[in-house]
């Protein structure tokens, strides 16, 4: 049987799993402006996308973690690394540095929200301990 750890094909249901939860993310905002917008038909077809663009999703990440092969320890530091609030602080001075003052406020408000994101899910890894 072929191992998917570092393989070439782990690395392409990584990108396929990104690009699902992006598309579904963004297609559930368009349901909302196209509510905003008065029009309910294009609405529920941005959700019904969106839906399955989820569903492919949760599919890929159930081909990388088979349920029942990592811990909720193992997903819990998993989130620890991907909760990456450190590359927050350079997008604000950049944003700064062009003129963007309220995207760079956003950029600093998410990079606390970060840190008080990791500082729960540690703690909650320290309580399983």
């Amino acid at each position: 049987m072929a191992i998917l750890e570092a393989s070439e094909t782990q690395a392409n249901l990584r990108v396929a799993f990104a690009t699902e939860i992006l598309a579904s993310r963004r297609y559930r905002a368009y349901a909302e402006r196209a509510e905003a917008d008065g029009n309910p038909e294009a609405a529920a077809l941005f959700r019904s996308l969106s839906n399955r663009r989820c569903a492919t999703a949760d599919a890929h990440l159930e081909a990388l973690e088979p349920p029942g092969t990592k811990g909720t320890a193992y997903h819990l530091r998993t989130a620890i690394m991907e909760e990456d609030a450190d590359r927050y602080p350079a997008m604000a001075r950049k944003a700064r540095e062009e003129g963007f003052e309220n995207i760079a406020l956003g950029f600093e408000t998410l990079a606390k929200a970060g840190r008080v994101r990791v500082g729960r899910l540690r703690h909650e890894l320290a309580t399983m301990m």
